[in-house]
């Protein structure tokens, strides 16, 4: 009886031993995303340029093929109200003028990025994975941005009465840039990597990645921008009316204008200086994943 009691023992042993194994095999696919569990703003998980969705190929016990897909746009628009001056204002030396409208910005980034990599594992015991490996990719990032302002200026002389009055709109374009010139990007990528999987359970898992990085790029196209003013005004105290359109781009450095007195009309060509934003860039750095991957394994 006794020879049977630890016969069983060591079959339980041995099937608890078997069914204890987490760690990934050949054949094995596994889909992760990365997560920041007490991110600001709610942000907990993210798919974009750099915090990427990734597929992960067991070819063999100890070898795997990795695939990383960030995709990603970003838009904000931001309106402001403002105004200058007071309605009136009783100066005996000097008129006063009152300026009221708005401003609004509106900022726009896509972002595409992949990876292609191998890995090697080590499975150090039944829940904890350690793998190094290599990859390469390649990210496009587009930005563009225009801003908007549209208000009204009104003149009083020194009683109070309304003397002039005029409305402007100024309309700026950000062509492969945002309001901040931060160009657009077409970028490569080569890096070194490591990283460690705890399995919580079986096909679910925890890990953690860092890394040496070497990316070259250049701004995709070159920046500029351009911009249309456009004021209608009139004058109460000469009884004219006055307005004028004029346009103007920083890549070929051409203003023409058009500005309209009472009867009178000129139109005005000019260049200025030019102002194209292209840039380029190699860096090497080390890089750690944001915070964590939650994975699953199938």
């Amino acid at each position: 009886m006794k020879k049977i009691f630890l016969a069983v023992l060591a079959i339980v042993g041995v099937c608890n031993t078997t069914s204890a194994q987490y760690t990934p095999q050949k054949n094995d696919i596994s889909v992760e995303v990365g997560f920041t569990p007490f991110a600001a703003h709610g942000d907990v998980f993210k798919l974009n340029d750099e915090a990427q969705f990734k597929v992960r190929w067991m070819v063999s016990d100890k070898d795997a093929l990795r695939f990383k897909l960030g995709v990603g746009i970003d838009n904000n628009t931001n309106t402001t109200d403002y105004t200058t001056g007071e309605k009136v204002i009783i100066n005996p030396t000097a008129p006063s003028t009152y300026t009221y409208g708005t401003q609004e910005t509106k900022n726009k980034k896509t972002a595409f990025s992949i990876n292609v990599g191998y890995e090697r594992h080590f499975n150090i015991s039944d829940r904890i994975d350690l793998y190094a490996g290599g990859e390469f990719g390649f990210t496009t990032i587009s930005r563009s941005a225009t801003e908007n302002d549209n208000y009204v200026t009104e003149g009083y002389d020194a009683n109070g009465t309304l003397v002039s009055t005029g409305t402007w709109s100024v309309n700026k374009e950000y062509t492969s840039m945002d309001a901040n010139r931060n160009n657009s990007l077409n970028q490569f990528t080569v890096a070194a990597l490591a990283g460690i999987d705890f399995y919580v359970y079986k096909g679910l898992y925890l890990g953690a990645e860092l890394g040496i990085k070497f990316a070259t790029g250049k701004s995709a196209n070159k920046g500029y921008y351009t911009q249309s003013t456009s004021m209608n005004g009139y004058d109460y105290t000469a009884k004219t009316a006055q307005s004028s359109i004029t346009n103007y781009s920083s890549e070929t450095g051409l203003t023409t204008g058009t500005y309209t007195d009472g009867a009178t009309t000129t139109i005005v060509n000019q260049y200025g200086p030019k102002e194209v934003y292209e840039t380029s860039n190699t860096s090497l750095k080390f890089y750690v994943e944001p915070a964590f991957r939650l994975g699953l394994m199938f």
